[in-house]
């Protein structure tokens, strides 16, 4: 089954900012979204978080996994947290101002019986990570905001393009 992706939005930032990009009325017309980051934090170790729909609760779990260019690894189990994280300390060890791309999958994401799952992969300098979340919610995601936590930032000219996958017949 051949699989298309349409180009849904794109945010292009034109300042640092600490929310990359807010998606509104995001379409139900697709079996799967798909969001790319390319760009940069100003802080060392940040990591980039979502939340969707609004939801601030205690409603997001996820594992993430990890692997250096120094051969360390690591892995890590989050429960009850109050959003999804698309990349850990965007690639763990990433000092400021490098660039990342992280790209990052909602599965199912307008299926109301079932849980949302992200699947999200983080690539920098240091290290690459691969990211499991769960949003334990069966609404259909309709707003996806994509930000940075504390005094961090986005570097302007970061980019945040979001896609929708159409399954073929």
């Amino acid at each position: 089954m051949a699989r298309t992706y349409e180009p849904i939005a794109s945010v292009t930032l034109g300042s640092d900012n600490a929310t990359g990009a807010t998606f509104t009325s995001v379409p139900a017309s697709f079996t799967d979204l798909v969001l790319v980051f390319a760009g940069a934090i100003d802080t060392n170790h940040a990591s980039i978080l979502c939340q969707v729909n609004d939801d601030t609760g205690s409603n997001y779990s996820g594992t993430y996994l990890a692997g250096s260019f120094s051969t360390t690894t690591s892995s890590t189990r989050e429960s009850n947290r109050t959003s999804a994280r698309l990349a850990h300390a965007v690639s763990y060890g990433a000092l400021a101002n490098e660039q990342h791309m992280v790209r990052s999958i909602f599965q199912s994401y307008s299926n109301t019986n079932v849980n949302k799952t992200i699947l999200s992969e983080s690539n920098g300098s240091y290290e690459v990570s691969r990211i499991v979340d769960l949003w334990r919610s069966t609404t259909a995601i309709n707003k996806i905001v994509v930000f940075v936590p504390g005094t961090a930032k986005f570097k302007s000219g970061s980019t945040f393009s979001l896609f929708g996958i159409k399954a073929s017949a």
